[in-house]
């Protein structure tokens, strides 16, 4: 049995976030969450490092000033079968296209907006406990 985004989400700590797109693709199973702030490279995928089931956190600063590489960043994501992106911020949204919001709507990847005042540790202990509850009840 795998846990479903959907019901991570479901819990008290996520009662402000926002889906900003890829609205049909919280059904999707999370099997690991880790933290993606830094600048996408081709090597990623090749490397094997991102996989299927991932969800990651960011707060999008990396593309504060480079901004054209977000296409790649989202683009891999969606071909590694990532479940989904936590995006923490309210400063660097307008990185996200309409046509990146687009894509990942097209392809059931969401985009969760979360506020951000919550701490990314905090994020990854409430995702890891589902994980662990899930791992122990597969077990």
């Amino acid at each position: 049995m795998l846990i479903q985004l959907k019901d991570i989400l479901r819990n008290p700590l996520f009662h402000d976030i926002r889906i900003l797109s890829g609205q049909d693709g919280l059904c999707k199973p999370v099997k690991r969450i880790s933290v993606f702030d830094c600048l996408c490279s081709k090597d990623l995928i090749e490397l094997g490092i991102l996989s299927a089931g991932d969800v990651f956190i960011t707060d999008l600063t990396q593309f504060l000033h480079n901004k054209e590489n977000i296409p790649l960043y989202i683009t891999t994501l969606i071909q590694t079968k990532s479940s989904g992106l936590f995006v923490v911020t309210d400063e660097m949204l307008y990185v996200l296209s309409p046509d990146i919001l687009a894509q990942c709507d097209q392809n059931n990847f969401p985009i969760v907006l979360i506020p951000n005042n919550y701490p990314y540790a905090q994020i990854i202990d409430v995702v890891s406990r589902y994980l662990a509850a899930d791992n122990s009840n597969t077990i």
